[in-house]
């Protein structure tokens, strides 16, 4: 039996990258920044460094970041969010910081992600390159995307918001056993991304200063038991850290008004 001998490209533009793929599609191997190695059915090694997808720019609101960017060069980026560089932290050691690039990273990134959850509280969108498809972390998550359209263009995150993150782990670095992050999308008006658990769990909103979350929360981790932690424990801690990280959210707001 013949083996297909396997190519290799470096395409600087996106008509180049369409026009290399459109003969062999789920044959073809998008690699940059910590990709996997290709396996034994790849025919055309596509790399995808000289694309001009590594920059971070903020346009008005919003923070867009590319999506060969690295992760260190999205904690830089961040730098203003004092906890979001804690989730990092915890995500992974400096050396894949420094060479892991979002695309690859979001194409494996789950539940227990410390970085998803914050980018979730955040409201984070992406933008896939080959064909401009716009889409919810929660949306890119969750579907079955083409061979021809894995490749993230873009990270937009609206980062100008009050935002906080506490997590509970084995040991201050670990991946969490439960971690909530919270950002203020308007005055009194707050959305909760909850981490840990290996199911990607939904996206919380609440409303007014009163109210404190207990019971939302509570109820979406009424189910969450596994291997690292029961339900019941995971119930009581995440009451803990949404009052945290209300309480952040707030000092946040109004230190920013007094200015």
């Amino acid at each position: 039996m013949k083996t297909e001998k396997m190519s290799y490209i470096r395409p600087t533009s996106l008509e180049e990258l369409k026009q290399a793929i459109a003969n062999v599609r789920s044959y073809a191997l998008l690699a940059g920044g910590g990709s996997a190695k290709p396996g034994v059915d790849v025919r055309l090694l596509v790399d995808t460094q000289a694309l001009g997808l590594d920059q971070a720019n903020w346009d008005g609101q919003n923070l867009k970041v590319g999506g060969l960017a690295t992760l260190s060069q999205l904690r830089h980026s961040l730098s203003h969010l004092q906890d979001f560089g804690q989730t990092l932290a915890i995500e992974s050691g400096l050396n894949v910081r420094n060479t892991l690039s979002l695309s690859n990273w979001l194409s494996m990134a789950a539940g227990r992600s410390p970085v998803l959850c914050g980018l979730r509280a955040l409201d984070a969108r992406v933008k896939m390159f080959i064909t401009g498809r716009e889409l919810t972390l929660e949306e890119f998550l969750r579907c079955q995307l083409q061979i021809d359209d894995k490749l993230v263009g873009e990270l937009e995150i609206p980062a100008t918001r009050p935002f906080a993150f506490e997590s509970v782990g084995r040991t201050p670095l670990d991946l969490p056993i439960l971690c909530v992050g919270v950002s203020e999308v308007e005055p009194g008006k707050y959305r909760i991304a909850v981490g840990g658990p290996d199911m990607l769990l939904p996206v919380l909103y609440l409303e007014g200063y009163e109210n404190s979350g207990e019971a939302e929360i509570r109820r979406l981790l009424k189910t969450s038991d596994d291997q690292w932690a029961s339900a019941g424990y995971r119930q009581d801690l995440g009451a803990t850290l949404l009052a945290r990280c209300l309480q952040k959210c707030i000092q946040q707001a109004s230190t920013k008004e007094t200015r």
